[in-house]
């Protein structure tokens, strides 16, 4: 852990918040920000600023907000490049274990979600977000197909009713305690075609897998699930978060972006 930034997350919790550190562990899980957990109390995280440019604040906070109200998430409170949120102890993350068990509840998670009001959300467009990605990665990296994948996914994506979505549904956002669920970690949410949460759950978790998504969609589309659409998506999406892992490597030079990037790659050319 660079000393640099446990130092800033110190100062922040002694000069900000005022609180006295008894212990301060980092917290592994989480790529794109630093996570600490103060005296088993609070998870402090601290953002990368650099991988937060196309984010919106103001979505991060209407939805944990919202989320709160309804006990689908533990209270957040924001600050200047920090984000401090109560420790839910004892709990666990969504897994290949314990997925069947909580499916229906993870559904309706998930559809709480698209049920929020919408006129306190900005959008977030993949189109656009995957352009500006792009841009900053340079020549080269380029993949076969990208603009008939494009035009065929944005054909359904003009056509959606957009609401809130949380854009990011990997299973280490998603808390399991005393059997109840907990969505953490809204910095991509906004506006969105609902079918695209459902492909981000379904590419994004390596537990997924045939047995898996046809549970998953038969729950939440009860048995009618836009195939086709879904498809489309998945091949956005992958190229989406391709552009998104060359960005974030370029930006950090963490392996693990690169790794990222390649596997998304290999799942799109699939």
């Amino acid at each position: 852990m660079n000393n640099k930034i446990k130092k800033a997350v110190a100062d922040f919790i002694t000069n900000e918040l005022r609180l006295e550190i008894k212990n301060l562990p980092f917290i592994e899980n989480g790529i794109s920000n630093f996570n600490f957990l103060l005296n088993n109390r609070y998870v402090i995280k601290y953002k990368d600023a650099r991988l937060d440019l196309q984010n919106s604040p103001n979505n991060e906070v209407n939805m944990s907000s919202a989320l709160n109200k309804l006990g689908k998430t533990p209270l957040h409170n924001f600050y200047q490049n920090f984000v401090v949120i109560d420790y839910l102890e004892n709990s666990q993350f969504l897994n290949k274990n314990n997925y069947e068990l909580h499916l229906n509840s993870l559904v309706n998670l998930i559809q709480t979600v698209h049920n929020l009001p919408s006129y306190n959300f900005q959008v977030f467009d993949p189109f656009q977000r995957l352009n500006f990605y792009k841009s900053q990665t340079g020549k080269g990296f380029e993949l076969i197909g990208e603009e008939q994948t494009l035009n065929e996914a944005a054909k359904y994506y003009l056509e959606a009713k957009k609401v809130p979505c949380h854009n990011d549904l990997v299973n280490g956002n998603i808390l399991i305690k005393d059997d109840k669920l907990y969505l953490i970690d809204f910095e991509y949410c906004g506006l969105n075609d609902p079918d695209f949460d459902v492909v981000s759950f379904l590419s994004e978790n390596d537990f997924v897998d045939l047995n898996v998504k046809t549970k998953f969609l038969d729950c939440y589309y009860h048995g009618e699930a836009p195939a086709e659409k879904l498809s489309a998506y998945f091949a956005l999406a992958n190229l989406l978060w391709y552009y998104w892992a060359l960005y974030a490597y370029q930006k950090t030079k963490k392996a693990i972006f690169m790794e990222i990037a390649q596997n998304k790659k290999l799942q799109y050319l699939a």
